[in-house]
């Protein structure tokens, strides 16, 4: 009963001191925007089905910055799965994205999922990208259009920094919570 109580005690301190400090920071959301180009490193897998529909899986396309806020610093790639429709233009994209970029002084990656349906042979995607180095806790959010066929995507989003622009130190909570600590308390 008593290590219930420690941990029970623990974690409202730890809910305490960093739900405050979170409510107390001004999340800053900072609009970017883009033209990217992009080159087929890996046409993946394709076949067709009995239905006329084009699959893709695991094509790799590789990203070049033609303009815009966010410079390309290092590996960016997206693996792209597609369904689509050749006599309409139809169909549904769905990837994995990677991206070693630079923003002002700040330098990190931006990882995560996009997708969205083609209509006519026009990707629609939305993203959601979860930053690391020095985009640590910052999501980037936003929408894109490709044209098929064009080797260019334009976008536009947000940086999304709950924090305010503090860098906040997630160790201690990363310790507190982690399953061992948990485990220990109960031993």
């Amino acid at each position: 009963m008593k290590k219930r109580t420690i941990l029970t005690l623990t974690v409202l301190l730890v809910c305490a001191v960093f739900g405050a400090s979170s409510g107390s920071a001004n999340a800053t959301f900072t609009p970017v925007s883009g033209e990217w180009s992009y080159v087929v490193a890996d046409e993946g897998t394709r076949w067709t089905d009995d239905d006329g529909i084009a699959h893709i899986r695991d094509m790799v396309l590789v990203w070049t910055v033609v303009g815009g806020d966010l410079d390309i610093v290092g590996d960016t790639y997206s693996i792209v799965n597609t369904n689509l429709d050749p006599a309409t233009g139809d169909g549904d994209v769905s990837s994995f994205d990677h991206f070693d970029v630079s923003f002002g002084d700040q330098v990190g990656v931006l990882e995560g999922h996009s997708g969205g349906p083609y209509i006519g042979f026009v990707y629609y995607s939305h993203f959601v990208e979860h930053g690391s180095g020095d985009f640590a806790g910052i999501k980037f959010r936003g929408d894109a259009v490709i044209v098929y066929g064009s080797g260019i995507m334009t976008w536009a989003g947000v940086l999304h920094d709950p924090h305010g622009g503090k860098n906040v130190d997630k160790s201690a909570i990363d310790e507190l919570t982690s399953w061992s600590t948990v485990k220990a308390l109960y031993r």
